[in-house]
């Protein structure tokens, strides 16, 4: 406990003071004893801050910036999966360019060892007439294979069409043949097979060629794709690191304002504590002795004072007032004194 007192002449000017005194005494206590590690935390708090929005913003215009609505994985993934089809359809088609290699080659091995036209002939009636008859319905039969597998506008379909064409006229000619004997002449059966399965090997190759080319071009394509999306993941990952270390710096920093500011107000109540038991109130009466009682002890030390002074007086002074006085400090017998009547 502190006991605190003041005198002046005015009562009001002694209360006064004294309480102006006790509260400066207050805050002065607060200033002495808090903790500034709560003001600390928040300037820094506050640069994380500006820190975490910045990273936001440089987040939100490199998507922007490169048009990353989806998440580049999916692109990605999506790319992926394109190239794969791409690539398996590019590997079945060189397969199966390397089988029609081998086709055509053997059908030419073939056709090298059939005579390409008939002999002519003598026949009898009617027999080339359901020849032709049994190789149109051949023809068309192949014709029907060839559509499953080429346009209508193919130069396979388009040629074997000239034959049927062909085919279809011998045979109004040879109906109209009344002739029991009929030179025979023009291509074989057999050869004619061989030749419309070569141009049809032909045909698929070209076919497959161009499309492997196209196909080899939207790979290369693709493969461009996914190597910009790649560094494009690179700076973006490294975009959402900083992001993510700037908001955990920020919460840190958040939750450690918080707990300064717990800390600081749990201090400042300890630290408040300071009661005033009784504060300075103005006086009834004059503080001290009482008059009469002063007086009296003044009186008192005057007269101390004075028989004080009397003896250093008489102390001090160099003359002698007694005959004994001389002679005790002469060292000298005393013979006479003469006395001063008055």
């Amino acid at each position: 406990m502190i006991q605190l007192s003041f005198l002046h002449a005015e009562p009001e000017m002694a209360a006064t003071v004294l309480n102006t005194l006790i509260e400066f005494l207050k805050v002065k206590h607060l200033q002495v004893f808090s903790d500034p590690q709560a003001s600390f935390l928040a300037k820094q708090l506050h640069d994380y801050q500006v820190q975490l929005e910045r990273s936001e913003e440089n987040l939100q215009a490199f998507k922007s910036k490169h048009d990353l609505s989806s998440p580049l994985v999916e692109q990605q993934s999506r790319f992926l999966d394109q190239r794969a089809g791409l690539d398996s359809e590019y590997k079945t088609n060189k397969n199966r360019l390397q089988g029609l290699a081998g086709k055509t080659a053997s059908l030419d091995a073939q056709m090298k060892t059939i005579l390409e036209n008939i002999p002519v002939s003598t026949v009898e009636e009617g027999g080339n007439l359901e020849k032709a008859k049994a190789e149109l319905f051949a023809l068309k039969r192949e014709e029907q294979k060839l559509l499953t597998r080429y346009t209508e506008t193919s130069f396979p379909v388009l040629n074997l069409r000239k034959e049927i064409d062909q085919m279809e006229k011998f045979i109004l000619a040879e109906q109209k043949n009344e002739r029991v004997n009929t030179v025979a002449s023009g291509k074989k059966a057999m050869y004619s097979q061989l030749e419309r399965e070569q141009l049809g090997a032909v045909s698929e190759s070209t076919t497959l060629q161009s499309s492997n080319q196209v196909i080899a071009l939207q790979i290369g394509d693709l493969d461009k794709k996914i190597q910009r999306l790649d560094l494009l993941n690179k700076e973006l990952i490294v975009l959402e690191r900083q992001r993510t270390a700037d908001e955990q710096n920020y919460q840190l920093y958040l939750k450690k304002v918080e707990e300064a500011k717990v800390s600081e107000e749990m201090d400042r109540l300890k630290m408040s504590n300071i009661s005033v038991i009784q504060p300075a109130e103005i006086p009834r009466k004059p503080a001290g002795r009482p008059t009469d009682l002063k007086l009296i002890l003044g009186a008192l030390f005057g007269v101390m004072v004075g028989v004080g002074f009397g003896f250093m007086v008489e102390y001090l002074e160099g003359s002698y007032t007694r005959p004994e006085q001389a002679a005790h400090d002469l060292n000298l017998p005393l013979l006479a004194s003469f006395g001063q009547k008055l």
